[in-house]
C-alpha cells in the first residue's frame, strides 16, 4: 500500500506542495484521501469475470467430457465463447478442484465399530 502511494505522481506532487507549506495537517489528510483513492482503483480492477450461462452450460459439458483440455479443445472455446484463454484454463483448475472436493464429500468411510470400554481394554492388553 505504501509503495503503491509512493509510486502514484499525484500523490507525491501534493505531498511535496504540502511540505514546501510546511502544513502537517494537510499531509496527513492528503494521505487519507489518496489512499482512499487508490484503494477505490484497484478495487475497481479486482471485478471478477461472470460468465453467462451459456458460457456456463458450455463449459460445463467440456468438463464433462473431459477434466483437462489440450490446446486445440481450448483454442475452439476461445473462438467460441468469445472468453481469454487464461480465463477458461483457470475456471478448468478451479472446476476439477471444485469436482475433487464433491467426490471427496461423496465417498462415505466405512464406520468404525464403537466398543465397549472393557472390551476396548482387552484388546488393547
Amino acid at each position: 500500500m505504501v509503495q503503491s502511494l509512493c509510486e502514484n505522481k499525484r500523490f507525491c506532487q501534493l505531498i511535496c506542495q504540502l511540505r514546501k507549506n510546511n502544513n502537517k495537517s494537510s499531509i496527513s489528510k492528503a494521505l487519507v484521501d489518496a489512499s482512499r483513492s487508490l484503494l477505490n482503483e484497484n478495487t475497481h480492477a479486482l471485478q471478477r469475470r461472470r460468465f453467462t450461462l451459456s458460457q456456463l452450460e458450455r463449459l460445463e459439458n467440456t468438463f464433462a467430457h473431459s477434466r483437462y483440455l489440450n490446446r486445440q479443445e481450448c483454442s475452439v472455446l476461445v473462438q467460441d465463447l468469445q472468453i481469454e484463454r487464461y480465463k477458461i484454463q483457470q475456471w478448468f483448475a478451479r472446476r476439477r478442484m471444485k469436482f475433487k472436493q464433491e467426490l471427496r464429500n461423496t465417498i462415505a468411510l466405512p464406520a468404525l465399530p464403537v466398543l465397549p470400554p472393557v472390551l476396548l481394554a482387552s484388546v488393547a492388553a
